[in-house]
């Protein structure tokens, strides 16, 4: 974690970001001494509580092994060699100095150790649902998979605003998740680069009611026509500012057999780029959306539709 010393500037240097590289432990030993781990890396105050892990290369994952607890100087006795130049006696001693250095402290999570979290949250009855409610789920960037989502229908998700499942290996399996629990404060959902195709929605009598959200990120996808259409007809938007559908499947031919007008009162941005576009499904969208305030934005090569060839009798 980063802590709340002057070290947050550094979190904006690239190769420097505490959040990624504090406390990484990388090659450096490590001691145990009476359950208390020894190390030598970088921290500042305001570390401690924070992690301590390493990147496994066998399971190809990041462990934690436990949490910081804070830096003391300590002295190390060293000896330093009087050069040959500089000394005429040949029994000359060479020389003790001690040399100060940082050394961490950490908390080594053991057997005991979980114990013991097992047997508080016994005694104070703390359990999924009455720990404090989320304003913010930052769940991206983790390479996770559907199963590991298990979790979440436990959460109390009624306050969260901002939710964060982008860069990971989702399918349609984790949407049938997510939209079934309570998301009535939800403005900010970012779905991008996983594998959602949307066409779950086709068995999805109901709709889903996302009426405070502004910011709906899809990019990154593989979401078809019929994916695009399901999304349209399936979710109650009434403040969108922003709908990104970057870098999908989308043609946009589909909505010739779509009556509806789509109306979007409050978007400033309707990004359709890099998906398969062509001059009718473009001509469709165009006619079909309406944007008032912001712009639909495609790509710059708009690709002619194939001409079906005509059977010769």
């Amino acid at each position: 974690m980063i802590g709340f010393s002057n070290d947050m500037n550094n979190t904006l240097e690239i190769g420097k970001n505490l959040f990624y590289n504090f406390p990484f432990l990388l090659e450096i030993k490590v001691d145990y001494l009476n359950n208390i781990l020894r190390y030598n890396a970088d921290s500042n105050s305001g570390h401690s509580g924070s992690c301590l892990y390493y990147y496994d290369h066998n399971s190809k994952e990041y462990v934690i092994i436990g949490l910081h607890l804070g830096k003391i100087k300590h002295n190390f006795p060293s000896i330093i060699e009087i050069p040959k130049d500089k000394s005429n006696s040949k029994n000359s001693k060479p020389n003790r100095i001690n040399i100060s250095q940082d050394l961490n402290l950490g908390l080594y999570f053991d057997e005991k150790f979980f114990k013991q979290i097992t047997e508080w949250l016994e005694n104070y009855n703390i359990s999924m649902n009455n720990l404090p409610v989320y304003k913010k789920l930052n769940l991206g960037w983790k390479s996770l998979k559907d199963e590991d989502l298990e979790y979440l229908p436990n959460l109390n998700t009624l306050c969260i605003k901002e939710l964060f499942l982008n860069q990971n290996n989702f399918t349609d399996q984790t949407l049938n998740i997510i939209f079934k629990l309570k998301f009535d404060n939800l403005n900010y959902l970012n779905l991008q680069a996983n594998n959602f195709t949307f066409s779950i929605f086709k068995e999805i009598k109901d709709k889903i009611n996302l009426s405070k959200i502004n910011n709906l990120l899809l990019s990154n996808n593989q979401i078809s026509d019929e994916g695009f259409l399901l999304i349209l007809k399936t979710f109650i938007f009434g403040k969108l500012i922003i709908l990104d559908f970057a870098n999908n499947f989308i043609v946009g031919e589909i909505l010739k057999d779509f009556q509806e007008i789509i109306e979007f009162p409050y978007l400033e941005k309707l990004d359709i780029s890099s998906n398969r576009i062509n001059v009718a499904g473009k001509a469709l969208l165009e006619s079909k959306i309406i944007v008032d305030k912001g712009v639909l934005i495609f790509s710059h090569g708009i690709k002619s539709p194939k001409k079906t060839p005509k059977k010769i009798i």
